[in-house]
């Protein structure tokens, strides 16, 4: 697609920067120095990633881009009954799988338990949940990415549900929101 290695910008959300509801100027800037570098390095294109359409038109808007392409990228596997190591199996990235099968190890040596959650049982994970994300951001020093105001929205979204990791004594080890639509689960929010 291009002729040469490109100026990438990863993801421009909430903790990688702020840009989502910044004003004009402050996405005009944005470009302009991701122009700048991309012609200081001689590369034919600057990237800008992971915008929802909202604000790919506003985006767009300020600084029409030569091309705009929208691309869903997801990693899938299915689950069957015929068990972990198909499964794993199945997982196209030699990365991915080694990395999913050493996190099997942790937990399994730990005694996690999985199970997931939906329906009315849902909003009472939610505040642990919270309190996992809300530790993690303290740990890698960014605000936290998902409010206890946002949290009690979810139940209401067709298909919500929690996957959680818990600990011999119950407590919560790890979590994952997402949606399920169909035969398919959509992972959205992690609690590490």
């Amino acid at each position: 697609m291009f002729s040469g290695p490109v100026v990438y910008a990863p993801s421009l959300y909430n903790q990688y920067g702020g840009l989502p509801g910044a004003s004009d100027l402050v996405l005009a800037e944005a470009v302009d120095q991701g122009r700048q570098l991309a012609r200081q390095w001689s590369a034919p294109a600057l990237l800008v990633s992971n915008l929802a359409p909202a604000e790919v038109a506003q985006w767009t808007r300020i600084r029409p881009p030569d091309a705009c392409l929208r691309l869903f990228n997801a990693h899938r596997a299915l689950i069957g009954a015929s068990g972990l190591p198909d499964f794993v199996g199945r997982i196209p990235s030699e990365q991915a799988r080694a990395e999913f099968q050493h996190q099997h190890r942790c937990g399994k040596a730990l005694g996690l338990r999985l199970h997931t959650v939906s329906g009315s049982d849902l909003p009472s994970v939610l505040p642990d949940f919270h309190t996992l994300s809300e530790r993690q951001a303290q740990r890698e020093g960014r605000p936290a990415l998902y409010s206890r105001a946002m949290l009690p929205c979810l139940p209401r979204i067709p298909g919500a549900l929690a996957l959680l990791a818990e600990k011999p004594d119950g407590a919560l080890a790890g979590a994952f929101l997402g949606f399920r639509h169909g035969t398919t689960l959509y992972l959205w929010a992690e609690g590490p």
